[in-house]
């Protein structure tokens, strides 16, 4: 036991002047009698005795004494400390989606604040706690301090978000805190809807508190998909997770622009995952919705819809030089090609043989035949045959593609043998070796797709294999990726992708949840990084009208499972969740002054019913 007021106990001085008021108060009995000189010896030895034998027999003074020792103890703020002994000490809070788990009327984080608020108003005067919110990303929301304004305002700034939970941020943040003072344990609440950290290895020892009950019931919509299925439509594909508890029926419903298009029902008794497909026409541009409709209780609402942008499933439009002969023919045979030979605003692939052509507007480009302007110093051609020597299997162009005795018309060799890797520092990938110089390369850029095959393929015999519509198959699907065209996935809580915007104007985001900010795009015109922490529509405006809305969706198996792991993996050991609660320091003072005022009333009846007796 401690106490925070130690200086309080100056108040025993009071014991003094209280004793010596009984010591010199004389209480007599009024009794008429004819003379006072009889009783002239009797007084002078009352005044020296009955002082002391007033306070032997005195229950009153007793009380009192004892009533203002009561006082003063409680004055003094005794405390008895719980289970944490170190002065400082991290607490860790779950603030993903799981966290916001309805139960009994009440969320799981909505628990989690209160005990914060029991451990904080109860605290030791020289204990500092640190506040750290983790979902996706982890969050210090108050370094060490003993301020309980600093504290509350922490507390009260954990707010639930629709994202996935990271605990391993969330550790490296609380690793960080070890410059500003030393501590062995760290307070980690959580409902045990985490990963496993094998990659983290633990400084101090972590105390798992879970919150949440284990038979919570839910379902949610964990992945939202499309795939393109012909030239003008596209195959939804939705996913749907649901708790070990859940076993009743569910209901999805698809809406395309605010019209219902779809309904399906299933059932989760035998199967915790569901996948359903739906087809749907994509001739135009079209936001989907997917709803959830749960046949039971449902504790978390933020899976039960998901939202979509659908682009129209147009033909890829290509552009293929003219002299390029054999690549049309192969490209002529597949369908879903828009197939053009002149130079266009824009396109979605190109190929072409010529430097100037590298200079059309496409995502996707493959050019043949030539060196880069930047490699011509690296490399150099020469009449002879040569051979492929490898490639790469895995890349995604090369997929399935054997080269295995394929000739070329050309060779290629490095001017010098120590230049390999300079075509490496100038962001190339190289996917085809020849036998002394690479022949395909792949630059690295973040928006767009170059290939550069360095060989004509006229002029060596990969018309004449299996390689070349497969090689030429590859990079359409490719293109179609690139494009947005082949496949799309709905857009998931954390952060907005990137939204063209006008340089030097200032937009305004509403936020799902009605909140307001000003927004300004950088030097090149785009709105980047936006966060999207809860699951909703974003609205980007200028001069208050809509420009662009961009609907974020929470799909996460693991948050809509509710699976609790009742211990977490890291490096080399292996933590689990503490069965008892956490010990808080329990303030004595209330209890101290409940019993003062009990005497007190037990004076009072006292020398309530004292008086009363000598008056009869």
């Amino acid at each position: 036991m401690k106490f925070n007021l130690p200086s309080a106990a100056w108040f025993f001085f009071l014991i003094i002047p209280l004793v010596a008021f009984y010591f010199l108060k004389l209480r007599r009995q009024r009794v008429q009698i004819p003379s006072l000189v009889l009783w002239q010896q009797v007084l002078q030895d009352s005044r020296v005795n009955s002082p002391f034998q007033k306070f032997k027999r005195n229950l009153l003074l007793l009380l009192q004494l004892l009533l203002l020792c009561l006082l003063i103890l409680a004055a003094m703020d005794p405390i008895v400390s719980g289970n944490t002994t170190d002065l400082k000490l991290p607490i860790i809070v779950d603030c993903s989606a799981s966290m916001g788990t309805l139960e009994k009327g009440q969320s799981r984080l909505a628990k989690v604040k209160e005990k914060l608020n029991e451990i904080i108003k109860n605290k030791d005067s020289d204990q500092e706690f640190a506040i750290i919110s983790f979902a996706k990303t982890a969050q210090k929301l108050c370094s060490f301090t003993n301020n309980y304004q600093i504290l509350q305002k922490a507390v009260d700034d954990l707010k639930i978000t629709d994202l996935e939970s990271d605990l391993e941020s969330a550790l490296k943040v609380t690793q960080a805190l070890t410059k500003s003072g030393k501590f062995g344990e760290a307070l980690l609440f959580t409902d045990g809807n985490l990963q496993d950290v094998p990659t983290f290895d633990l400084s101090f020892q972590l105390n798992v508190q879970l919150i949440g009950e284990t038979d919570s019931k839910n379902i949610g919509i964990s992945q939202l998909s499309a795939t393109r299925a012909g030239p003008t439509s596209w195959v939804i594909f939705v996913q749907l997770t649901a708790s070990e508890s859940y076993t009743a029926t569910a209901t999805v419903n698809i809406f395309q622009n605010s019209d219902k298009i779809a309904s399906d029902s299933f059932s989760t008794i035998q199967q915790k995952q569901q996948r359903l497909s739906f087809k749907i026409d994509g001739s135009q541009s079209s936001l989907l919705k997917v709803e959830l409709q749960a046949g039971e209780e449902d504790s978390l609402a933020a899976d039960n819809q998901a939202w979509m942008d659908l682009t129209v499933a147009r033909p890829l439009d290509v552009y293929v030089a003219s002299n390029l002969g054999s690549i049309r023919t192969v490209l002529q045979n597949i369908p879903g090609l828009q197939i053009n030979d002149q130079p266009a605003e824009k396109y979605d692939l190109a190929i072409f043989s010529h430097p100037t052509d590298h200079a059309i507007n496409a995502k996707t480009k493959f050019s043949v035949g030539y060196i880069p302007e930047d490699l011509s110093s690296l490399i150099e051609t020469e009449n002879s045959q040569s051979t492929i020597i490898d490639w790469n299997r895995s890349n995604e162009l090369l997929q399935h593609v054997t080269l295995d005795d394929l000739l070329l018309m050309q060779s290629f060799k490095m001017t010098n043998a120590n230049r390999p890797l300079e075509v490496e520092k100038k962001s190339y990938e190289v996917l085809i070796t020849g036998e002394q110089a690479p022949l395909l390369l792949k630059k690295k850029i973040a928006d767009l797709t170059p290939y550069y095959c360095l060989f004509n393929p006229d002029q060596s015999t990969l018309p004449y294999k299996v390689a070349f519509p497969i090689l030429l198959t590859n990079l359409i699907n490719e293109s179609l990726r690139n494009a947005g065209l082949a496949e799309k996935e709905a857009t998931k809580t954390g952060y907005l992708h990137e939204v063209a915007a006008q340089k030097e104007k200032t937009y305004t985001l509403r936020l799902p949840s009605g909140k307001q900010i000003e927004i300004k795009p950088d030097s090149s015109g785009i709105i980047g990084g936006t966060s999207a922490p809860i699951s909703g529509a974003y609205e980007f405006s200028l001069h208050q009208q809509t420009v662009r809305t961009i609907y974020a969706s929470l799909l996460s198996p693991l948050e809509s499972s509710l699976t609790s792991l009742n211990s977490i993996q890291f490096n080399e050991t292996s933590v689990t969740a503490s069965d008892a609660e956490t010990l808080t320091d329990k303030p004595l003072w209330r209890y101290l002054a409940a019993i003062a005022f009990g005497l007190l009333l037990l004076e009072w009846w006292f020398y309530q019913k004292r008086a009363r007796k000598i008056l009869t």
